[in-house]
């Protein structure tokens, strides 16, 4: 599901690097992290109240790409797409299916967001070749922001230097919203399951990087740098094919793996079973009836819950009644404000304040710069699929996390700080 501006889960939830070469059977896309300016963070969380990259640098033997991060909330990182590569920034999201960027035919002057990005050309690629697909050619995605189409396009696609071919992706002629207007990636590339891609029969790039043989294992994880509105230290990961223990606090991976809920199969999301969420020291608030069903998405920028049951979490969290409307706090309040647990089978994972506010920098009416504060905590109306959590990245940055296709599984350790 795409991301803070969250196009995709958050919102509406239908639709939520160049490169790192294999090193063994693991393969590591460094992730830029780019969060919004305060001001559009702010807007956004009002919206759901109310419904060239630089080239790759070795670490050790780890290819690295080395990014910049703004202030707080997207984590986005190169794909190239034809031949010879036309490359672009996405986002890695856990949340959607669907590969796309914008395309040459989108119009500048109708849509400014694909004046201000790159745009595939198909007419450069020597590799492009129509869509045959059987279950459909037209791409069409509904977001918060209005509805994203266009057509869907073969090429080869190349993530981490790791080659594709044939793969199927949206090349979007119509981008409405102000949201993709002022996002510094240029589109999205999905990594949950292939019943939620469309249309029915696009195959997701990481599941033809398995068909192909590209990694060993049918495996991902992903590591979320925090930096509390600092330069951006270019450590953020996405890694194909297993996992990296220098992710892991102490270099010590102990993963608590959580099977997917038996109703994955229906949602197409990374779907895990959470008994309770609470605030530590206190009992139960009734949170999860029968239990919460957690989406783990990293293109959430926040933690969301259903309207009809976070209620009672987010007076908890607002005790003292100085957290706005729009989700701005004083920044000293943070340090008074709870621990959230959430229950996950026999585990409990804590999440302190430090954690779930967000802080960005903004420039007062003197030109001062000022650090602000705001809580990435929010509700959302219950969907027709069901009353969802989603496990945004404030949850993530805290837990390296993995994502098991073969073992149908997730699991989650605590991070290094890199």
């Amino acid at each position: 599901m795409h991301h803070n501006s969250r196009a995709t889960m958050a919102v509406s939830m239908i639709a939520s690097v160049v490169a790192a070469l294999v090193s063994g059977d693991v393969t590591t896309v460094p992730l830029g992290y780019r969060p919004h300016t305060v001001e559009r963070r702010r807007e956004l969380y009002l919206q759901r109240a109310s419904a060239n990259v630089p080239e790759a640098a070795r670490l050790g033997a780890t290819p690295m790409v080395q990014l910049k991060n703004f202030e707080d909330g997207e984590y986005y990182g190169p794909v190239s797409l034809g031949t010879p590569a036309q490359t672009f920034t996405v986002i890695y999201d856990t949340g959607s299916s669907n590969l796309w960027v914008p395309g040459q035919a989108c119009s500048d002057a109708i849509f400014p967001a694909c004046r201000n990005h790159s745009k595939y050309d198909q007419r450069k690629s020597s590799t492009y070749k129509p869509c045959t697909n059987a279950g459909g050619c037209k791409l069409i995605l509904p977001y918060g922001s209005g509805v994203v189409a266009g057509d869907i396009v073969e090429d080869v696609a190349t993530i981490a230097g790791l080659q594709i071919t044939g793969q199927l992706f949206g090349e979007a002629t119509i981008e409405p919203g102000e949201i993709w207007v002022e996002s510094p990636f240029d589109g999205i590339l999905g990594l949950a399951f292939p019943e939620i891609s469309l249309p029915p029969g696009v195959t997701p790039p990481f599941d033809n990087m398995h068909k192909q043989h590209l990694v060993d294992a049918f495996e991902f994880s992903f590591y979320l740098s925090t930096v509390a509105g600092e330069p951006d230290g270019g450590s953020s990961a996405l890694i194909l094919g297993g996992t990296d223990s220098r992710y892991c606090a102490n270099g010590q991976c102990s993963f608590v793996y959580h099977p997917l809920d038996p109703e994955q199969l229906l949602f197409g999301y990374w779907l895990i079973k959470g008994s309770d969420i609470t605030i530590s020291g206190g009992g139960s608030m009734g949170l999860c009836p029968n239990g919460c069903q957690l989406v783990v998405d990293t293109g959430t920028s926040i933690l969301v819950g259903p309207n009809n049951r976070i209620g009672p979490l987010l007076a908890a969290v607002n005790k003292s009644g100085l957290i706005e409307k729009d989700g701005t706090l004083p920044c000293t309040l943070e340090s008074s404000l709870p621990t959230i647990e959430v229950a996950i089978d026999s585990t409990t994972y804590t999440l302190e304040p430090s954690w779930y506010v967000l802080k960005g920098q903004t420039t007062t009416v003197n030109e001062v710069s000022a650090t602000v504060c705001q809580l990435g905590i929010q509700g959302m109306n219950p969907l027709l699929t069901g009353e969802l959590w989603i496990m945004g990245d404030p949850f993530l940055r805290k837990y390296y996390s993995t994502f098991d296709r073969a073992g149908r599984r997730v699991g989650f350790t605590l991070a290094a700080t890199i």
